[in-house]
């Protein structure tokens, strides 16, 4: 009562400095309501007052807060219930890396990363659902599981692909994360670690790992569908392999060999058995074999070797991957032929197209070089289109071969004695050169 009375105040309400001295002693030890008063009246802020105000911002900034994580985060935890299929699994580091299977190995031990999309499907995995919230990630190129490096679980513990067992370090939960249309994939082990980005870096070739579930950008992963990539990719059957930059040369064995490490190279079109392949896939990652008509050998990079380079040659069948071949169709229908453990392309030697110009592996480049046109050879006499026997009906048969189609096989003067020669003659007419 005492500070607001105009006693007190000037003709323009300035309180009077003779009273200003005495409002603020007598404002010592007098009730808080008086106080407020005469801090009013001195104008200066009520400190509790501000603390209060101060304190209810803090609360209601806090509880939106809270309340936007809630909303963001409904259904965060519960089973992202992923179809099966094809997909490409996105970091949410960066737009344009994606897991991946470093070099698109089909090796055990092939390590799991991040990179940008590529041609040679080591982005791509098939997601299969197990039941009770559990899925296996399967990496197309390879047909091998994502797994943990070892049966137990803990931070840092490496991710790599293996031959699929049916453990439960290669069975993860697909869970759904608090940003929607985003999950984390969680160990079956002990889910409380989750595939994690090293460092939370998004680098080419940045390592995956598992984790303690911390909820960041590093753990959480984005899936996008793809169509079925094996929809590409060329039928079983016997082709000719030509070169786009000339089209009227092809893949062929050096002269028509059947020996073991005879060389590949680019010749004339000419229609032999020595320029047809039996091109078989292999069921997974669109590899296949590529088998010579003629010599029943396979095209074989040169001791496995994975530098830019090796030689092409072929070597009798031994379905090691020195002997596998990913087919990757190009926009213009044409085909890059990759070695799958190199993931190196078939390329014309210094991009040449003179007859005999060497076939090797070298580094992806994209030009035509490496780019290859399949065509068709038909049937291939007592084969079919697969490379498997035509189960030739029960009969008596003459055996004429292709190299000397003049000449067949022949029991040594029609003998019917153990341990007669069988040889190769001029067509006689008689028992000797038929057979059942």
């Amino acid at each position: 009562l005492f500070a607001d009375s105009p006693l007190i105040y000037d003709a323009d309400g300035v309180l009077l400095s003779d009273y200003a001295d005495v409002i603020a002693l007598s404002g010592e030890g007098i009730p808080k309501e008086i106080k407020k008063l005469i801090n009013k009246a001195n104008g200066v802020e009520d400190e509790e007052e501000k603390e209060g105000e101060e304190d209810k911002e803090e609360k209601k900034e806090k509880e939106d807060e809270e309340e936007e994580k809630e909303t963001a985060a409904v259904g965060a935890g519960q089973d992202a219930q992923v179809a099966e299929g094809y997909y490409r699994i996105n970091t949410l580091l960066a737009d344009s890396k994606f897991l991946k299977i470093n070099n698109a190995t089909v090796d055990a031990g092939g390590n799991v990363q991040i990179g940008a999309e590529t041609a040679d499907t080591a982005d791509l995995f098939r997601i299969t659902p197990l039941g009770d919230g559990l899925y296996t990630i399967t990496a197309f190129c390879s047909n091998k599981a994502v797994s943990l490096n070892g049966t137990a679980v803990s931070n840092t513990v490496n991710v790599l692909q293996k031959d699929y067992t049916g453990d439960l370090s290669q069975k993860w939960y697909i869970r759904q994360a608090a940003t929607a249309g985003t999950v984390t994939i969680a160990s079956a082990v002990d889910p409380k670690f989750v595939l994690d980005v090293s460092g939370g870096l998004s680098n080419e070739g940045q390592n995956v790992w598992a984790y303690g579930n911390n909820h960041s950008m590093a753990q959480t992963w984005k899936l996008e569908t793809v169509s079925d990539p094996t929809a590409d990719a060329p039928a079983n059957g016997v082709y000719f392999i030509h070169n786009v930059r000339n089209s009227e040369r092809v893949v062929d064995v050096y002269m028509g060999s059947a020996e073991n490490c005879a060389n590949v190279w680019l010749y004339d079109y000419n229609g032999t058995r020595a320029q047809q392949f039996y091109l078989r896939s292999l069921g997974f990652g669109n590899l296949y074999s590529i088998v010579n008509v003629y010599s029943n050998k396979s095209l074989d990079a040169y001791n496995n070797q994975t530098t830019s380079g090796t030689n092409i040659w072929q070597y009798t069948q031994n379905n090691t991957s020195a002997q596998m071949w990913r087919l990757v169709k190009n926009s213009d229908g044409s085909y890059t032929i990759l070695g799958a453990k190199s993931n190196l392309a078939f390329d014309l030697y210094m991009g040449w197209t003179d007859n005999g110009t060497n076939i090797w592996l070298y580094t992806q480049n994209g030009t035509n070089a490496q780019k290859w046109v399949l065509k068709e050879a038909g049937d291939v006499a007592g084969m079919d289109v697969n490379g498997e026997d035509k189960n030739v009906a029960a009969g008596y048969y003459t055996i004429v071969p292709e190299s000397a189609t003049s000449k067949n096989l022949n029991v040594s003067k029609a003998s019917v004695k153990d341990n007669a020669n069988i040889e190769l003659n001029s067509t006689f007419y008689h028992e000797g050169e038929t057979f059942y």
